[in-house]
């Protein structure tokens, strides 16, 4: 009974827009609030980032990763932007400044990005489900641009216009149809060679399962929790690494390099980065 009182109260917010503020209410400031928290967020507030760059404001930051702690949205971002993106590229004989045009898919407001500031000659480019995320990077990291996406493809760009795209848990709320909708679109973006790397919840996160869904995990198969919210936190999506392996490849991209969540700072996801292929390639693999 409570089970289905809870599901009915998250639907109804849904439909009229107030589902993430409700969680955002209850998980950062009732549930998880801790003194220190609040303590260390005014520290930031006064003194600003060790960046020189805005804070966005809380809800923003909640919606970005589930935390009001502005040092664990600082920080994680530099992590993933300085420990893991660029190595990762870098031991693939390739580095940041020496790209044309990258794309943030799924930017948020700017936790990697901000980090891409001082890159020399990059043209960098960020785009977002959520006009608010993006409506506050416009404001505040005026060194790229911003627009808005839908929940289905296509973006704006014109084709091959990117050298290098990264989404940072975006298809870890998608379901199995749209995923493979904007494997599409990034074939369609990604210049002859392109590169692209996402973050997927594997296995370091099989103890979050419910025994049903865990048998389908180790099975190899997609597990897709409240597909009904697709696009949103609560739509979660599970990928066993077989699943990751087999399908790309039919979607037009090789899997070259692979980082298990864990591995770096605040990198809990798996983390994989794809190359685009030839349409012969893609033949192959079918």
């Amino acid at each position: 009974m409570l089970s289905a009182a809870k599901h009915l109260a998250k639907r109804t917010l849904g439909k009229i827009g107030l589902l993430d503020y409700a969680i955002y209410l209850y998980e950062g400031h009732v549930k998880g609030c801790r003194l220190s928290a609040y303590r260390d967020n005014l520290r930031y507030r006064l003194r600003g980032a060790p960046d020189g760059l805005p804070i966005p404001p809380l809800r923003l930051i909640w919606l970005s990763m589930g935390s009001i702690q502005i040092e664990r949205f600082l920080e994680s971002g530099k992590a993933h932007a300085h420990e893991l993106i660029a190595p990762l590229l870098e031991r693939n004989h390739l580095s940041m400044q020496r790209l044309a045009a990258v794309l943030d898919f799924g930017c948020g407001c700017g936790r990697v990005m901000r980090y891409w500031k001082t890159l020399p000659g990059v043209e960098l480019w960020g785009v977002d489900y959520n006009p608010k995320m993006i409506e506050w990077c416009r404001r505040n990291l005026t060194f790229a641009q911003f627009q808005v996406n839908r929940l289905a493809p296509p973006l704006p760009q014109e084709p091959e216009r990117f050298d290098f795209v990264y989404a940072r848990s975006v298809f870890t709320h998608l379901t199995e149809a749209m995923q493979f909708a904007w494997l599409e679109e990034m074939r369609r973006i990604l210049k002859p060679g392109g590169l692209f790397l996402f973050t997927v919840s594997g296995d370091g996160y099989q103890s979050w399962l419910q025994p049903e869904e865990l048998a389908e995990y180790q099975r190899g198969q997609l597990v897709i929790r409240a597909s009904g919210f697709e696009g949103r936190n609560e739509c979660a999506v599970y990928h066993p690494p077989a699943y990751v392996r087999q399908q790309w490849p039919r979607h037009g991209f090789d899997i070259i390099d692979f980082v298990p969540g864990g591995q770096v700072r605040y990198a809990y996801q798996d983390t994989y980065l794809a190359r685009k292929t030839s349409h012969s390639d893609m033949e192959c693999n079918t």
